[in-house]
Parts: C-alpha cells; structure tokens; sequence
C-alpha cells in the first residue's frame, strides 16, 4: 500500500508536533506501507531540531513556503514598545483573519510538487499513492490533501492531532476571534464532505468530530512513546539530576487559554507557608511561558529556572531526572478531549505527575491509569485550585525529602501497568493506523 503524508511539521522542526508523523514514518514500513510525505523545505516554526532522523525509506517531497514566518504574537510585541509596538501590532493583525490558518499559501506549491511528482510516476510507469493523509494542525494540510485527492481520484483521511473548531486555547470573547471560528467552520463543514475517514487522539474528539461530520469513519489513535528512544535518554538521566534539589519540571509551551499563573500562586503560597522549602526546591520550565508570567517566574529568583527549548531526547532525559513533573490543561470548552503528547512520555518516565488538569479530561485519567497522580507525591487538582495547588507541592516535598531527597534519594518510581505500557507504544498505534488505511483503500476499490 503507497500513502501520501501531507505535514506541515517535519524535521528539521522540532516540538511535539512532528512526533506523531515521524513515528509512522519508522513503523508502516513494517506493516507493508510505503510511504511519501509532503514537506515545506523550511517550516516556518519557532522549534528546530536537528537530532530528529528521517527514516531512510521514506521519500519527501519537499516544497517552496510562502507563508509568512510563525511568531508568538505576544512575544513579538513584548520585545518592541511605543510606535515601533503600535505599527507591529497592525503588521500582525492579518495573522489573526487567516482561514485556515497563516499558512494557506503553501497550498499552492504543495499541490504543485505532487502533480510534478504524480506525473514523473506515470511516465516511469511506477504506481501511485493508494490514498491520501493530512495532519494537522495547521488545518492548511487539509485543504492540500483535499485538492491532491481530488487530482488522483484517491481517498482521503484527516488526522487530528488537535480539534479544529474546538480548541481550549481559543479567545471567544474576541471578535476576530469569533468570526476566524464562524469562517472556518464553514470551511470544514464543507471540506470534510470530501474525506473518506478521519483519525484523531482522543475518543471526545472522535466524538465531536463524528457529530459535525455524520458520513465521516472516525479512528482514534492516540499518540504514545517510542520506547527505544525513551530507553535510551532515560539511560542519560543521571547526568541531568540536580542532586540534593526537590526538582519540578514541566516540558512544553504554554499557548491562548493555558496559563501559569495559578501555579506560580500556589508556588507563591506553598514557600510563605514552609520557608525552608526555598532551599530544596528548583522548578524548571522547558519551553515558552507568555512574558509576563516569565517575568513573575524569573522574580522567585533560583527557584525557578527557565530553558526556552531543548532538542527531544534532552526533554525526555529532563522528564526522567526530574522528581516532580507539572502537567496542566486548561479547563473551560474543548478541554475533556486535549491529549497533548508529553503526557505519554511523563507516563513513560515513571515519576510522580501533578495534573492541573480537569478530572474527565482524557490525558488526566491515563494518569491515574498509570498510577502517576497517587497520593503522597503525585496528585491531580483542578487547575484554578491554587490552595490545594500548593498543598501538593508540599505534599510532594515531604515525600521527597523522607526518602533522602537531601542526600541525593529520591520518591520511588511508578510501577506503570504493563498494559498502559503497552497501550502506549507508537509502533501498536502505527500498526493500527495501517489497519485502518488498508481498509479505507479496500472500501475506495469496491
């Protein structure tokens, strides 16, 4: 079976993001897919990662971008002020009536590199793709997959690595906002009446997705870890403990809706109430915080320290040396079906989680499958919650602390279920996803 992967993030881009599409690049190989992904040559992304390895076997097509350059908004503008800030805010303001999203006008020259290649197959004499997958975000993959179907007369499968009409990140109380949202759901609503089948991470997306589009076969495929890379940044982790430090760490960006500033509170509240926390303590955040909570952040002084980007096995060697990992997903609209994939590499790490997360959130009950938010060092609170936020750090300290933390120990690991184990491995989803395709061409066929 030939599949043709249409993905905006792909190496050399970093984050997790590209993590999804790179694992099936290493596994559907073994399930008897022969697979081509469709690339920008330089992916307008703020994370690169040059360790990241395309599998040999894999063809890309790689692609002219015009899209303009992704930036944070708000750290655009925090690093300018007075009338350099007001004419950056005007430039940026098209960014924010996209539809899609910022990067449509790669859909061109996607399109474009998959005529050309189709077209070189056909005078070989050499077959062409059996069906057609996009992944976004960004939703412009989808539209690139749509037209590319349409050309080859093949079906077509979206993956969702998030919702996209549905996302906890949204400002709903902006106007643009609301009308970007109104726009693209019309969009979708009519795009998706093309697509064959959808994948998605999670079962409330899957669900959504089948009641804004009833014709759609809908698979969910959760993200997961690679084992073998986890063992082996895993085996490093020792060289990243801070030994004698009560070491907090979350791995990720914090984008729209999500926020620190409930943990800093609870933080601010766990130190005024035991001092002597201040002198184990080190909270490392790994990624983007907005700038104003960096600032607060920087203003606890050596307790908290800030590490803007680190390249994939860096943060899953950092996941493992920690002794407490912050997991959070914003509550409100959107939020019971957010399966972001650190959580799989925290479950991966074995090391108490505290969740500030909603309780019907599907990445939260993967926690508390895998034994992660048990009581003593682990616990899952409700997000907004900044006395029982601060409550569990020192909860978590204690326990820290009574296993030896000082002289180096540390809380013991999570015995992680086999079966989540498991459940998790990039290489079942991969097998699954092989499945599925393979039955979606059959259908096509008949």
């Amino acid at each position: 079976m030939r599949v043709l992967l249409v993905t905006y993030y792909f190496p050399p881009a970093g984050g997790g993001g590209v993590q999804r599409v790179l694992s099936w690049c290493r596994h559907l190989p073994t399930h008897g897919v022969e697979l081509t992904v469709v690339a920008p040559n330089e992916p307008h992304w703020i994370d690169q990662d040059t360790t990241l390895v395309i599998p040999g076997d894999t063809q890309v097509l790689r692609t002219a971008d015009p899209s303009p350059a992704a930036v944070i908004p708000r750290e655009a503008l925090a690093q300018v002020r007075g009338v350099r800030r007001v004419l950056r805010r005007i430039a940026l303001q098209p960014r924010r009536f996209a539809v899609p999203d910022i990067h449509r006008p790669w859909r061109r020259h996607a399109v474009a590199a998959v005529r050309a290649e189709a077209r070189r197959r056909a005078e070989a004499g050499e077959p062409m793709w059996d069906v057609v997958v996009s992944s976004s975000p960004p939703e412009t993959t989808h539209l690139v997959a749509h037209d590319i179907a349409k050309l080859l007369g093949i079906p077509w499968v979206a993956d969702y690595r998030d919702s996209w009409l549905d996302l906890p990140h949204l400002r709903m109380s902006s106007i643009a906002v609301r009308w970007k949202h109104r726009a693209n759901r019309r969009l979708a609503t009519r795009l998706m009446r093309r697509a064959a089948a959808a994948t998605t991470v999670s079962e409330p997306l899957a669900t959504d997705l089948r009641a804004r589009h009833p014709h759609l076969d809908v698979h969910v495929l959760e993200n997961g870890v690679e084992p073998a890379e986890v063992s082996r940044a895993h085996a490093r982790a020792d060289g990243f403990r801070d030994h004698g430090k009560f070491v907090v760490a979350y791995t990720g960006n914090f984008f729209g809706q999500q926020r620190a500033s409930e943990f800093l509170d609870g933080l601010d509240a766990a130190l005024a109430a035991e001092p002597e926390l201040r002198d184990d303590l080190l909270v490392r955040f790994v990624g983007g915080l907005k700038p104003h909570e960096l600032d607060r952040a920087l203003s606890f002084g050596d307790v908290i320290e800030h590490v803007p980007f680190l390249r994939h096995d860096d943060v899953l060697a950092q996941q493992r040396a920690a002794d407490l990992l912050l997991f959070y997903v914003a509550p409100g609209r959107g939020s019971q079906g957010v399966y972001t994939g650190k959580v799989f590499e925290y479950v991966a790490a074995r090391r108490p989680v505290l969740a500030l997360s909603p309780a019907d959130n599907v990445a939260t009950r993967l926690l508390d499958e895998a034994g992660a938010t048990a009581a003593a060092a682990g616990a899952r609170v409700d997000p907004d919650d900044v006395p029982a936020i601060g409550d569990s750090l020192l909860t978590a300290w204690r326990a820290w602390r009574d296993a030896g933390g000082r002289d180096g120990g540390r809380t013991p690991d999570i015995d992680v279920p086999t079966n989540v184990l498991e459940r998790i491995d990039r290489e079942s989803v991969a097998q699954r996803l092989a499945q599925a395709l393979r039955s979606i061409v059959e259908r096509h066929a008949r």
